[in-house]
């Protein structure tokens, strides 16, 4: 099985750390953060494809092309969103089912486990600040009916975290432009989840984000 990871991203707000380092080479508890990524997968994924863009040679020379195993495959960003860069990916995806995971997210191997006894599904979490995350509203049987962007008016407090397992469908949607003209994945997920049954797994160890430069103690303390 694959995992994808997006890992293009430029980490502003984790800036000073930001400006030598991309933000998943980060270290938390003296390990880069995809290697933490990379550690909580189950045998089952043998490929990971990795998106990178900003100072994507230096994850490169980190992970080369075999890390702890796996086979890795990279695919050069466009720095368009999460989305754009998601679709990037089509032509190195050859399963049905694949494993998508933020490169700046530290997901617990049993929080993945749990996702991939669904077909498909997305890991969640509730949200203190919902207003700041894709929100995602479910139905009775916790099955997951829609995923909205960063709402102003949240209709739920459960938000998405940034695992979730998806299918190649996701390819054959159009991806539509959110605030500042950027391409977020969540407007993707959307439509898939309308044509599929999309479950929603609660996390059991989620540590909150790793956004600023003040989040790595305070997660090196969760951990």
């Amino acid at each position: 099985m694959q995992a994808i990871i997006l890992a293009a991203g430029e980490g502003k707000r984790m800036r000073p750390l930001t400006l030598t380092v991309p933000k998943t080479l980060i270290e938390i508890k003296g390990k880069p953060i995809i290697s933490h990524i990379l550690a909580a997968l189950p045998n089952e994924i043998d490929e990971v494809i990795v998106v990178v863009r900003y100072l994507g040679e230096k994850i490169r020379a980190y992970l080369g092309s075999d890390f702890g195993g796996r086979k890795i495959v990279y695919v050069e960003g466009r720095g368009q969103g999460t989305a754009a860069d998601f679709l990037l990916t089509r032509p190195y995806v050859n399963s049905e089912r694949f494993l998508l995971i933020y490169g700046d997210e530290l997901p617990r191997p049993d929080d993945i486990s749990n996702c991939l006894k669904h077909e498909f599904s997305l890991l969640v979490f509730k949200s203190d600040n919902p207003t700041a995350h894709g929100v995602v509203i479910l139905n009775e049987d916790g099955l997951v009916e829609g995923v909205m962007e960063k709402p102003k008016n949240p209709p739920s407090e459960i938000a998405v975290d940034g695992v979730m397992v998806l299918g190649r469908k996701m390819f054959e949607y159009q991806p539509v432009s959110g605030q500042g003209g950027e391409f977020y994945l969540t407007s993707l997920v959307d439509q898939f989840v309308k044509d599929h049954k999309v479950y929603s797994v609660m996390s059991v160890g989620f540590i909150g984000d790793i956004t600023t430069p003040a989040d790595i103690e305070r997660v090196e303390k969760v951990l």
